[in-house]
C-alpha cells in the first residue's frame, strides 16, 4: 500500500509506545444507475481510539481471517462520491517470551508468492520447529537479502528472492514464510504499517507471525532484523496467506453502470510517542600485559525475546588506529532474558614499557550501552 508521510529522524527500535493518526480518502465516479454501494478497508486491529467516517453510512464487520473491518456504504451515489475515514490509533511494543510452537497444517501451505525449492529446503535445514531457530531464519533472511526500493509493488515470490537476492519487505516476508513453512513452522503473513530506517518515514510495511502452541502469535520482521519484541510503530491492519491485500469495491444498479475509483495514497501521521530501552548492557575485562591476548565479556539483560545486536570498539591511537584489535566487533544474537557475549582481543598498537588505560564502549540497536 502506498503512503504519504512526514520525514522524521527516529530509532524505532526504541519506541515503546506511539499515537499515529491514518487516513484513507477517495474519489468515487458514478455513471448510470447506481443503487447501492460497499467499500471495505482495512484498518488497524488493536489500539483504535477514534474513528471518524464521511461516508453514507459505515459499519464494523470481520472477514475470513478475522480481520476487522470497515465497510462504508452509500446507497443512490452522486455522480462524484468522496470518501475519508479517520483513524487514531495508539500502538505499543509487543513482548514476547520463548514458548513451544504450534502445529497447524493449515499454515504450511505453499502458494503463488511462497515457493517450496530444494534451494530454499537446503537453506532451511536443520527443520528445527522452535522459536529461537524461527528468529535464526529471520536473521538469515536480513543479512541475506539486500534492500531494493526499485522492486517496490512488484510481490516477488520466493524462489525469486532466494536466487536474485533483492526485494522489499514483502519479499523478504516471502522467503522467510518460505523457509519457515518447510521446517514445519505455522506462518501467516501480517500487512500494516511501520517506520523505514531506509526513508525515515512510516510507510506501508508487511512481517510475519508464526504461531504458538497456546495460540498466540509470535512477530518476526526480517526486513527490519526484529523478532518476539516488536517495536510500537508496527500497526497490523491485517493477517493474511500471502500479500494479496485487496480493499474490495461492490457496487449493483440497473442499466449501463459503471464507477471509477480514484484512491488517494494513505496518510499517515506520528502524533507522539515513548522511548525506552528493552536491554541492559555490562561489560567487563582484565587487563593484559604487552603481547598478551584476553576476552571482553558483555551480559545482555532484556525482559523479552529479542534478536539483539551489539557493536563494540576500542580507544584509538593519535594516528586514529585501534589500539586493541577486537574480534568480530558487531554481534548478532537471539536471547531471551540473559546472554553473555565474548570478544577475543589482543593488543595492536602498545609499548612494552609503558602502561595504558584504553576505554572500550559497546552499543545495541534499542540505545542501550556501556562502557569500561
Amino acid at each position: 500500500q502506498t503512503t504519504k508521510s512526514e520525514k522524521v529522524i527516529l530509532n524505532p527500535k526504541q519506541v515503546s509506545e506511539a499515537t499515529f493518526r491514518i487516513v484513507q480518502s477517495g474519489t468515487f465516479r458514478v455513471s448510470g444507475n447506481v443503487n447501492a454501494m460497499n467499500l471495505t478497508l482495512n484498518i488497524p486491529q488493536e489500539g483504535v481510539l477514534n474513528i471518524s467516517v464521511d461516508a453514507d453510512d459505515w459499519k464494523y464487520v470481520s472477514d475470513e481471517f478475522g480481520n476487522k473491518i470497515l465497510v462504508l456504504q452509500w446507497k443512490n451515489p452522486s455522480a462524484e462520491a468522496r470518501y475519508k475515514a479517520e483513524i487514531i490509533v495508539k500502538n505499543r511494543a509487543h513482548f514476547q517470551n520463548e514458548k513451544p510452537v504450534a502445529t497447524a497444517p493449515e499454515y504450511l501451505k505453499e502458494n503463488e508468492q511462497v515457493k517450496f525449492t530444494p534451494e530454499i529446503a537446503k537453506a532451511a535445514f536443520p527443520f528445527e520447529r522452535t522459536v529461537k531457530r524461527a528468529a535464526e531464519l529471520a536473521k538469515w533472511v536480513n543479512s541475506y537479502v539486500t534492500y531494493d526500493l526499485s522492486i517496490v509493488g512488484q510481490l516477488k515470490p520466493s524462489d525469486w528472492v532466494y536466487e536474485n537476492k533483492r526485494g522489499v519487505c514483502v519479499e523478504y516476508s516471502n522467503l522467510l514464510s518460505s523457509l519457515l513453512k518447510t521446517s514445519g513452522i505455522p506462518t501467516r503473513y501480517i500487512v500494516g504499517y511501520a517506520y523505514s530506517t531506509v526513508e525515515n518515514k512510516l510507510i506501508g510495511h508487511t512481517w510475519v507471525e508464526i504461531l504458538a502452541d497456546d495460540g498466540s502469535w509470535i512477530p518476526l520482521d526480517p526486513t527490519w532484523n526484529e523478532a518476539g519484541y516488536l517495536d510500537a510503530t508496527h500497526i497490523k491492519t491485517a493477517n493474511r496467506i500471502d500479500a494479496n491485500l485487496t480493499q474490495k469495491l461492490v457496487y449493483i444498479g440497473f442499466g449501463n453502470i459503471d464507477v471509477n475509483w480514484i484512491k488517494n495514497d494513505d496518510e499517515i501521521a506520528l502524533l507522539d510517542y515513548k522511548l525506552a530501552n528493552i536491554t541492559r548492557l555490562s561489560l567487563s575485562a582484565d587487563d593484559i600485559a604487552f603481547n598478551e591476548q584476553s576476552v571482553i565479556k558483555g551480559v545482555v539483560e532484556t525482559n523479552s525475546c529479542t534478536i539483539e545486536t551489539v557493536n563494540i570498539s576500542s580507544c584509538k591511537t593519535e594516528t586514529g588506529k585501534n589500539l586493541l584489535n577486537i574480534m568480530e566487533a558487531e554481534r548478532t544474537i537471539w536471547t531471551c532474558g540473559k546472554s553473555d557475549l565474548y570478544w577475543p582481543f589482543n593488543s595492536t598498537y602498545i609499548d612494552r614499557d609503558f602502561s595504558y588505560t584504553c576505554p572500550v564502549s559497546a552499543y545495541d540497536q534499542t540505545g542501550s550501552s556501556a562502557k569500561i
